[in-house]
C-alpha cells in the first residue's frame, strides 16, 4: 500500500506551539464579528496541549469552543482540523481546512491538510488539486511576514511524494512518476519517493526499474519493511523465488506484525510444493488480519492440494462471505469517515462485520451507533443477535428487551427473546412468543417457537396446534416435522 510521508519518514504532525503564537500575532480570522486584539489564548493553549498529548476528543471539545467565538484564531481552526484527522474523521476536518484556506490562502499546511483529508476519503481528484496548490506555494519565495509554518513542518519533497501517491490512486502513472522524480530531485536522501516509485513501476510491469527503486529505498533506510515487501513481490513476479524469500523474510524480521511478508511466503511455498509451510504462512496472515479474504482463498486451495477437502470447503465458504462483503466494508468505512456523527454508518459497519463473523467488531460498532442515538431498535436487535452467537445470553436478553421497548412491533425481537427465556423465565417466554405470532401469524418459525415453549410447559395440545400450523405453512422444514413427532409422542405418552 502507499503510505503517507508522515508515517514513513517520521515528520511530526504538529507545529511547535511557539510558531503558532507568532502566527496569532500576525493573523486573525473574523467571521461575522468585530476583530479583537487577542485570540482566546487559554482555549487555544489547552486545545493545542490536548492534541500534543493525544487527547483528541478533549481537543475537539476545547477548540470547538474557540472556533465558535466571534473572532477566530487560525490556530484553533487548524488544530481542530488536525484533531479530527487524528480521530480518523476527515469529513469533519475538511470544513475547517477549507475555512483556513479561504482566510489564509498562502498557508501551505492548510492546503496540505485539506489534500490529506480528501485522500483519506478517496476523493483523489480533489486531493491532487490541493496537493498541487501546496506544492506551488511551498516552492515560492516567502515574505518574512507571511505564515512561517511549512519550512518547519513539511518540505516540498514530502508534498510531491504525497501528490504522486494521489496520482497513482487515479492510475495516472506517468504523472505519479514525474511527481516522485521531482521529489527525489529536491532531496535524494528520503526513501519514501523511491518506494512509491517502485510501486508504480511494478504496476506498469517495469520490474527491473521497480527493483532498482525498492533497492534505493532500502539502501537509504535498511529497516524499511515495505520496501523489502516490494522487492519480494517483484522477485516473485519474476519467479526468482530464492531472492523473493530472502526479501520477505527480511521484512518479517523487521516488522513481524505485518501480513504482507507472510502472504508472499505462502505464495512462494505453494509454488515450491511446500504445502504445509504455505498453510502455516497463510494462517499467520489470518492471525494478523482475520478477515483478509485473499489469504482465506489461498488457504482453501492449499488444503485441497493436501487432500483436506472438508477444511477447504469450510474455509472457501468463509472466503465467499468475505469477498461478498469486501466492497460493502469499504463503503461503510468511507461513510463513517465522511459522516462520523451519523449513527447509521456505525450500524452498517456492525452489519458488515457481523456478516464477516467478526462479532467483537460488530458489537463495537453497534454500541457506537447506540451511543450516538440510543433509540435505534434495529441496532439493539442486531446487538442481541451477535451476543446470542457469542453465547452471551444475559447480554442478548438485555439487548432484545431494549429493542422491543423501542419498537413493540418488532416480532423477531419478541421471538428471539422468547427462545432465550425458555429455561429461566418460561412464562415470560410464552408471552413474547405469543406476541410474535400475533404480530406475524403466518410466520412458521414463530409458530415453531411457540410450540417449543408450550412443549416445555407440558401444554402439549396447544403445542400441537402451533406446530401443525408451522408445518402447514412450511411442509419442507424437517425441524418442524421432528418437533411435530416429538409433541405427538408426548401426547400419546400422557394418555397412557
Amino acid at each position: 500500500m502507499f503510505r503517507r510521508t508522515t508515517s514513513i519518514v517520521g515528520h511530526p504532525r504538529l507545529v511547535e506551539l511557539f510558531l503558532w503564537l507568532v502566527l496569532v500575532l500576525k493573523a486573525e480570522l473574523t467571521f461575522g464579528g468585530i476583530p479583537v486584539d487577542q485570540p482566546p489564548d487559554l482555549l487555544i493553549r489547552q486545545g493545542v496541549e490536548a492534541v500534543k498529548k493525544g487527547a483528541y476528543q478533549q481537543a475537539v471539545r476545547i477548540l470547538t469552543q474557540a472556533v465558535g467565538q466571534l473572532t477566530v484564531s487560525p490556530v484553533a481552526v487548524f488544530y481542530l482540523a488536525e484533531a479530527y484527522m487524528h480521530l480518523d474523521q476527515p469529513g469533519n476536518a475538511i470544513p475547517h481546512y477549507q475555512r483556513l484556506v479561504q482566510s489564509q490562502p498562502d498557508a501551505v499546511q492548510a492546503h496540505y491538510g485539506l489534500a490529506s483529508a480528501y485522500r483519506e476519503l478517496e476523493q483523489y481528484p480533489l486531493a491532487v488539486e490541493s496537493y498541487q496548490q501546496a506544492v506551488s506555494l511551498s516552492l515560492e519565495a516567502r515574505l518574512p511576514n507571511e505564515l512561517p509554518i511549512l519550512k518547519n513542518r513539511y518540505s516540498s519533497t514530502d508534498i510531491l511524494q504525497d501528490l504522486g501517491v494521489a496520482f497513482s490512486q487515479l492510475k495516472q502513472y506517468q504523472s505519479a512518476i514525474q511527481s516522485f522524480q521531482r521529489a527525489i530531485s529536491l532531496d535524494s536522501g528520503k526513501p519514501a519517493p523511491y518506494y512509491n516509485l517502485g510501486l508504480v513501476y511494478f504496476k506498469r510491469g517495469k520490474l527491473e526499474l521497480a527493483i532498482t527503486s525498492f533497492q534505493q529505498a532500502v539502501d537509504l533506510e535498511p529497516n524499511y519493511a515495505d520496501a523489502y515487501n516490494g522487492l519480494g513481490e517483484t522477485y516473485l513476479k519474476q519467479s526468482k523465488l530464492k531472492l523473493a524469500t530472502q526479501a520477505f523474510q527480511q521484512s518479517a524480521n523487521i516488522d513481524p506484525d505485518q501480513l504482507s511478508p507472510y502472504y508472499g511466503l505462502g505464495q512462494i511455498y505453494s509454488k515450491q510444493g511446500k504445502h504445509q509451510q504455505a498453510v502455516e504462512a497463510y494462517q499467520q496472515v489470518i492471525r494478523i488480519q482475520p478477515d483478509y479474504s485473499d489469504a482465506h482463498y489461498n488457504l482453501a486451495r492449499t488444503y485441497l492440494k493436501l487432500g483436506l477437502r472438508e477444511k477447504a470447503t469450510e474455509i472457501m465458504s468463509y472466503f465467499e462471505d468475505l469477498r461478498r462483503t469486501d466492497p460493502l466494508l469499504r463503503q461503510a468505512q468511507l461513510w463513517v469517515k465522511q459522516h462520523p456523527d451519523d449513527p447509521r454508518g456505525y450500524h452498517n459497519l456492525g452489519l458488515v462485520y457481523e456478516a464477516r463473523r467478526l462479532y467483537d467488531r460488530a458489537i463495537e460498532f453497534y454500541q457506537h451507533a447506540l451511543a450516538l442515538s440510543p433509540d435505534l431498535a434495529a441496532t439493539c436487535y442486531n446487538l442481541g443477535l451477535v451476543y446470542s452467537r457469542l453465547d452471551q445470553p444475559t447480554e442478548a436478553i438485555d439487548a432484545y428487551r431494549r429493542a422491543i421497548q423501542l419498537d413493540g412491533q418488532l416480532a423477531i425481537g419478541h421471538n428471539n427473546l422468547a427462545l432465550l427465556l425458555i429455561a429461566t423465565e418460561p412464562n415470560q417466554a410464552l408471552k413474547h412468543a405469543q406476541q410474535a405470532v400475533r404480530l406475524k401469524p403466518k410466520n412458521a418459525n414463530y409458530l415453531d417457537t411457540l410450540a417449543e415453549i408450550y412443549y416445555h410447559l407440558k401444554r402439549y395440545r396447544e403445542a400441537k396446534q402451533a406446530v401443525d400450523q408451522a408445518v402447514a405453512l412450511d411442509s419442507e422444514q424437517t425441524t418442524y416435522q421432528k418437533r411435530q413427532d416429538k409433541i405427538q409422542q408426548a401426547i400419546a405418552q400422557s394418555q397412557k
